[in-house]
């Protein structure tokens, strides 16, 4: 948490923009579906499989949530790849 704050605090004093994306959000816009009954684990095999489907490579789960997290903030952002 310290980390975060710290990076925070060094783009704003940068004049940086920082966003904070919520993981229903990028998940939302990457078109995985979330909500009430939805195990944790459904929703990584799902970042993965889209990872796979999209850009044809085998990552865990960690790194897909990552790529996915970046996609989301790129199609938001009218970049996305």
């Amino acid at each position: 948490m310290y980390l975060q704050a710290s990076i925070v605090l060094m783009f704003h004093q940068k004049k940086q923009k920082v966003e904070f994306y919520t993981a229903s959000h990028w998940r939302k816009l990457c078109g995985i579906k979330t909500g009430g009954g939805i195990k944790r684990e459904t929703l990584k095999k799902a970042s993965i499989q889209l990872i796979k489907e999209k850009y044809n490579v085998d990552v865990n789960d960690d790194i897909a949530d990552s790529i996915c997290l970046g996609y989301a903030y790129a199609l938001e952002n009218g970049s996305a790849f």
